[in-house]
């Protein structure tokens, strides 16, 4: 068995239609997630001050900055030889800057920095996944994504021997955490969203989406039947109800897509 992550995707130009299909909760309008992230303000500042008290330095901001932080970390490696790696936590004032294609470079290599956001889960085969560094750090990412569902993923994909591949995807923190902070998110999102995201966590067929692929479902024969490629209402297409359900690279279908609804 084999695979790949836990890893941190950043996706800027998708939340939509994670927050449509898999959590179901409300899209928030531009204007909606902008009053919000102003009230999450409070919550990611003081979370800064937090690092610099662990040693992170600040850097100066500009009237698009919210925080700026820097550090340096050392990594061993088998070999005896350390490796010096500088890490960068940079925050937007506005919650439209994590969209704005220009920028989109930039916050990928960011949020998927593992050093900066190392993600883990507890056993094989589990699809608890999670960030696994410092509470700040935790703090910051998980509200995020419960701001923004689908922005950050995290995502693990196992190679099932010589049967298939299995790929779990967390929207949305595990449920800890948004029961430990429901003060603040209730402040940040109001009353009904932060209920709305508590639930959407605790469930796992709205918090994580899955994928499976069977290698041995793959057939290079044409169909029986005639597929009605306009029946399907899912925005991705590949919901196994017709050809475009088929894998690239002759992998197989997609058996569940962790979408009930």
């Amino acid at each position: 068995m084999g695979g790949e992550g836990p890893y941190v995707c950043f996706n800027g130009d998708v939340r939509q239609r994670w927050t449509k299909l898999t959590t179901r909760l409300e899209v928030l309008d531009d204007e909606q997630l902008g009053r919000m992230y102003a009230r999450a303000h409070e919550f990611l500042l003081k979370r800064a001050k937090q690092l610099v008290d662990l040693g992170w330095k600040e850097q100066a901001t500009d009237d698009t900055s919210l925080v700026s932080l820097t550090t340096h970390v050392t990594r061993s490696s088998p070999f005896g030889r350390n490796s010096q790696h500088d890490l960068e936590l940079r925050l937007p004032r506005e919650a439209n800057s994590f969209f704005d294609p220009f920028l989109a470079r930039q916050w990928k290599a960011m949020f998927e920095n593992w050093l900066l956001f190392p993600s883990a889960r507890p056993a094989r085969w589990s699809a608890d996944l999670y960030i696994d560094t410092v509470s700040p750090l935790c703090d910051i990412f998980y509200l995020l994504q419960s701001l923004i569902p689908g922005m950050l993923v995290i995502i693990r994909l196992d190679e099932i021997d010589d049967l298939g591949e299995e790929e779990y995807t967390r929207v949305l923190p595990r449920p800890p955490w948004p029961e430990e902070h429901i003060a603040e998110l209730e402040f940040i999102l109001g009353q009904a969203r932060a209920s709305d995201v508590v639930k959407a966590a605790s469930d796992f067929s709205r918090s994580t989406g899955v994928h499976r692929w069977s290698y041995n479902t793959y057939s290079d024969e044409e169909p029986d039947e005639n597929l009605d490629f306009t029946a399907c209402d899912k925005e991705c297409g590949y919901c196994g109800r017709c050809e475009y359900g088929f894998c690239t690279g002759g992998l197989g279908v997609i058996l569940y897509d962790g979408d009930t609804g």
